[in-house]
């Protein structure tokens, strides 16, 4: 991370998402009493946890391992018909 870049909570949880018509989606975060904003990151969508599971599978093996995960994250520019 640079220096002039500041430092983010990660939190994992799950949020609800409204639709509301003539204005279109509404997320709710009820875990941090707030609307659902830019520093929210979508990983999918479902009935409940157990359609979005982040992480399912059994690992079987040795414990000598080095796990690394990068994530990137761009924001794009939607057209008028994907925000309906």
């Amino acid at each position: 991370m640079a220096p002039d870049e500041p430092e983010l909570s990660v939190q994992t949880h799950a949020w609800i998402e409204v639709f509301v018509p003539g204005h279109g989606w509404w997320g709710l975060d009820p875990t941090n009493n707030q609307t659902v904003g830019e520093l929210h990151v979508k990983i999918g969508h479902g009935r409940d946890y157990e359609d979005v599971m982040p992480l399912r599978g059994v690992y079987h093996g040795g414990s000598d391992h080095d796990l690394g995960v990068r994530v990137a994250i761009s924001r794009e520019q939607l057209s008028p018909m994907a925000e309906q």
